[in-house]
């Protein structure tokens, strides 16, 4: 709030803000985007709202059905022109069943098709705004690569997980020169990188027929970093095997393939922060030691994954206005 009062209107109009929140969240989402948004237009910038994702007046799309709505997205403007350079979504139907209401209508994360329309309306949205989409059709009989591994990051001082989908024709003999913007998802509350990115197949389904434009979605660990105690030594780069997490060297700064792996006992590790990280960069551990948050610079990961995406892919080159 403090940033969308104060900012520059120059610093507040560069990028696209798209926020939406349910009108039953858990920690009140809908509460919270909404005036976010108010004070975003005081400041003069193109800002709308929005009463759901699809069907109702004020809506999104106000013609769609639920189930249809991520099948159409395609066919629709998503410009700021058209929509707005900046909107909030307020999802949730008020006259819903208890049934409906048990099954997640309006909540945090939202029932089953909300999810969906959420997911899809913001990276429709996204891409469309893009310059020069990667739209030209690909006949590759695979949907896609999915790839799990690691990376060291500065800002964590130890190897981080991420997962990040390429998409149709990425590595096909003749589209070896191009290059795919990037969605980087941050996951949900303690969710892990490899659960998250199921989605990003979905979308290379629509990329590859052109439906979509293809491109590059990357999920890093929503999960806090695991810590021992009694060594003293943490590992953020961790998957579970029943009772043994397989952990990656945390000390490795080299590539992926070249780290070892270490079997931990499932109960020598506690997490060093309450279920997920939030992306951010903490304060202290969950025992209150407020030197070991020098090495739980979360929002700082997200940079050096950046930098590590860079080097590794193909990615079109940043935005700039």
């Amino acid at each position: 709030m403090h940033w969308l009062d104060h900012a520059p209107v120059e610093e507040l109009a560069f990028p696209d803000i798209l926020m939406d929140g349910g009108i039953r969240d858990s920690i009140h989402a809908a509460a919270a985007t909404y005036p976010y948004s108010e004070h975003l237009a005081a400041r003069g910038l193109d800002t709308r709202f929005y009463g759901d994702y699809s069907g109702s007046p004020d809506a999104l799309l106000p013609t769609a059905k639920e189930l249809d709505y991520p099948t159409v997205l395609h066919l629709l403007d998503l410009s700021a022109d058209a929509v707005g350079k900046n909107l909030t979504v307020i999802y949730g139907d008020e006259d819903a069943t208890p049934e409906e209401i048990a099954g997640g209508d309006g909540a945090h994360v939202g029932d089953g098709h909300e999810i969906v329309n959420r997911l899809a309306a913001f990276v429709f949205m996204a891409l469309q705004r893009w310059p020069d989409p990667e739209v030209e059709p690909c006949d590759e009989a695979s949907l896609g690569t999915g790839v799990n591994t690691t990376f060291w990051s500065a800002a964590m001082q130890t190897r981080y997980r991420v997962s990040y989908s390429l998409p149709p024709c990425y590595a096909a003999a003749g589209w070896e020169d191009r290059r795919y913007p990037l969605l980087i998802f941050l996951s949900g509350h303690g969710m892990t990188a490899e659960t998250t990115l199921a989605g990003a197949m979905v979308f290379n389904v629509l990329g590859k027929d052109g439906t979509l434009p293809r491109f590059v979605m990357a999920v890093p660990a929503g999960e806090c970093c695991k810590y021992d105690r009694g060594a003293g030594q943490r590992y953020c780069a961790c998957t579970r095997d029943d009772d043994i997490y397989l952990c990656v060297d945390p000390d490795c700064t080299g590539p992926h393939d070249e780290c070892a792996v270490l079997e931990i006992p499932k109960g020598q590790l506690e997490e060093e922060c309450n279920g997920g990280n939030f992306f951010t960069d903490h304060v202290s551990n969950r025992w209150g030691d407020v030197e070991a948050a020098a090495g739980m610079r979360y929002g700082g990961m997200v940079m050096d994954l950046l930098a590590f995406l860079e080097s590794e892919l193909r990615l079109k080159d940043p935005v700039t206005r």
